[in-house]
């Protein structure tokens, strides 16, 4: 039993000490002579009037175009070799683009955060209103290239997606396809939280029946050698 306790013990530090990180801050030195590796970060610019005219000008194009699926194959021109996605001319106006459908509301798409202005690049953050109002509004993710003096989409996808506008009746009931996603999996308490728990269980509990057991059986030899001594 002795045995059995110790070696619970061992197996549960061993376990311990191989499921946390080791935090004593030990890094192992490594030397090369290869040329040292410069990462160049590139600096942000204003975002200009003229800039901004052209983010405007391409988002009223490209919105009803290839979001709104008015035009898909006019948007082909609008959009980089890799905003493609390898997709011929063909697919995108056969319906088949890699850009979110969705039913903006308006004619012109000023609504945009800009996030990142560089010199051939630029990230923006792209608000688009529903024209239903049982529909909720969308916030798009879109990465701007500049080729050839033009301001093209290298890629757009939906970050957010909002409830709806106006309130929906029927008990505050959500439409179709703004129910719950059950596929997502939810929250469950930790796996590795659960097995620490186990050996901690463990840890304490095999001493406590070892002596649960020692205690026990010296109850019984002291019962029976005092029926011995009563029998004699």
């Amino acid at each position: 039993m002795w045995a059995g306790g110790f070696l619970v013990v061992a197996v549960a530090i061993v376990f311990l000490v191989t499921l946390f990180p080791n935090t004593s801050g030990y890094h192992r030195d490594v030397f090369s002579k290869t040329p040292v590796q410069r990462v160049q970060v590139d600096k942000q610019v204003p975002m200009t009037p003229t800039r901004r005219a052209a983010v405007n000008d391409l988002f009223d194009r490209f919105v009803p175009a290839a979001i709104e699926r008015k035009d898909p194959g006019a948007a082909y021109d609008l959009v980089t070799a890799q905003g493609r996605s390898g997709e011929t001319r063909k697919d995108w106006e056969e319906g088949q683009l890699p850009v979110y459908a969705y039913d903006a509301k308006g004619s012109t798409f000023h609504g945009y955060v800009v996030e990142g202005s560089y010199a051939k690049e630029m990230d923006l953050e792209l608000d688009l209103q529903p024209r239903n109002p049982k529909h909720g509004p969308v916030a798009y993710a879109v990465t701007l290239k500049e080729i050839g003096g033009r301001w093209l989409i290298d890629s757009i996808y939906p970050r957010t997606s909002y409830g709806p506008t106006e309130p929906v009746k029927g008990g505050g009931k959500l439409p179709a396809g703004q129910q719950p996603d059950a596929s997502i999996p939810q929250a469950k308490t930790g796996v590795a939280w659960l097995l620490i728990a186990g050996l901690v269980v463990l840890i304490l509990g095999a001493p406590a029946v070892f002596f649960f057991t020692q205690w026990r059986s010296g109850r019984k030899h002291r019962s029976r050698f005092t029926d011995e001594e009563r029998a004699t």
